[in-house]
């Protein structure tokens, strides 16, 4: 079975960051909505409504999310030593079963993630604007945002390039498959420790 074929996917489909900027910025318009129409229909004020979205999404982006940008580094390794080895046979390793597993689920696991950074960050919008913060708290809300921005900007990059045909820019720098492996080997476990084993 196909999908429908039409002037605006088949113009997204030529660029996939043109395809997942299209996809974001209707996910956020529709998380807004979303968020404002149930804010408007309920009892809760819009920072309760943004503290109860917090404490539901934080813990798994936490875990999954985490999960996913490892994921999706490995992938982009993955995807790097294949155009780099010379060995056929490690070459096809990396793009078999397990190796296309490992980018197929990099690849969904990031859009997931990139899916509940970009709701949660609605949210964030709009309680921001139904509830403007105090001269006191502008500091701490301009960071908050901006770590959310950040994040998902990494996170799209990340699905873009473990979902687009071809090795990432980085080969560009480093063309020999040992050295690709060691840094991201260092990356790898860089985000690790800052992640998951410094704040326990």
């Amino acid at each position: 079975m196909s999908t429908d074929v039409n002037k605006l996917d088949t113009f997204l489909k030529k660029n996939l960051a043109r395809d997942l900027c299209f996809r974001s910025i209707l996910w956020l318009v529709i998380a807004a909505a979303a968020a404002y129409f149930v804010i408007s229909q309920s009892e809760l004020t819009a920072i309760q409504y943004f503290e109860l979205v917090g404490n539901a999404l934080m813990p798994v982006v936490n875990s999954l999310g985490v999960g996913g940008i490892l994921l999706g580094i490995l992938g982009w390794l993955l995807k790097d030593l294949e155009a780099t080895m010379k060995d056929s046979k490690l070459v096809e390793a990396t793009r078999g079963w397990i190796g296309g597993f490992v980018r197929r689920f990099a690849g969904d696991l990031t859009l997931w993630t990139l899916g509940v950074l970009i709701t949660f960050f609605a949210v964030f919008a709009v309680a921001l604007v139904l509830s403007p913060p105090s001269q006191s708290e502008i500091v701490a809300v301009a960071r908050l945002g901006l770590f959310l921005l950040m994040l998902t900007i990494v996170t799209g990059v990340l699905n873009v390039c473990v979902r687009r045909n071809g090795p990432t820019p980085i080969v560009n720098k480093l063309k020999n498959p040992a050295k690709l492996a060691l840094s991201y080997g260092a990356v790898f476990a860089t985000i690790v420790f800052f992640l998951l084993i410094a704040p326990a």
